[in-house]
């Protein structure tokens, strides 16, 4: 329905450098909670009207098993030779949503991260921790707008976005080419600002992010879910 937020969890990737430990989505950050089921809370707390879709694609039925039977999920069936772009289409096309929270499934983060965000507007989600690797995509920031996204810059995008609006017409309309299908996101959000879309940048030093991309990072992120 339209006037309900749409979430998109991508944990649709094969995560090539940690394709020992399965899908990052349902790798275990404590006693009982998975990343992803971890995420699913934190969406159910922090926002009245939401519907979740989980992106699946490598190793499905470990995610799947891993999410409550309300949510539903669509299998991206071709995950190893698509992209993020994509998987954030299928959800578009199969829904009607004003706003659109893209979350990426190998995420653990703190539920600061939906306080104080830009309202009624598109943002995108900045991460100032400094160990981040320096090769990740970060962006430029110029008047709180984030004017581009490119590798190797600095502060780094946190792999969570809110599109309304334009932005979000946008999106659906530049990912329905199928050209755009072997796209990251962030390569998305260039195409969307040269179109003159707007995303606010979203910065908050309160919050706590990690990205699961290797063994050493599992770790970080079960510190993190200790400290609360």
């Amino acid at each position: 329905m339209a006037h309900k937020l749409g979430v998109v969890i991508l944990a649709a990737g094969l995560g090539k450098r940690m394709k020992a430990y399965g899908p990052k989505s349902a790798i275990d950050i404590s006693s009982d909670q998975t990343v992803i089921s971890r995420q699913i809370n934190i969406i159910q707390s922090c926002f009245p009207k939401y519907e979740i879709t989980v992106i699946v694609g490598f190793q499905k039925d470990k995610v799947i098993e891993k999410i409550p039977s309300l949510i539903s999920y669509i299998e991206n069936k071709k995950y190893d030779s698509t992209n993020t772009s994509m998987s954030v289409n299928l959800a578009l096309n199969k829904n009607n949503y004003s706003k659109l929270l893209i979350i990426y499934g190998d995420l653990v983060f703190t539920d600061d991260i939906f306080k104080e965000t830009p309202k009624n507007n598109s943002w995108i989600a900045i991460d100032n921790e400094k160990n981040q690797r320096s090769m990740e995509v970060g962006v430029n920031v110029v008047d709180n707008n984030v004017v581009h996204f490119s590798y190797g810059i600095s502060p780094k995008w946190g792999h969570i976005a809110m599109l309304t609006g334009n932005e979000l017409s946008l999106y659906k309309k530049i990912t329905n080419d199928k050209r755009s299908h072997k796209k990251f996101c962030f390569e998305i959000f260039n195409e969307i600002i040269d179109q003159s879309g707007i995303f606010k940048a979203h910065m908050n030093n309160n919050w706590k992010m990690v990205e699961i991309d290797t063994s050493k990072d599992i770790d970080r992120a079960k510190k993190l879910v200790k400290r609360g």
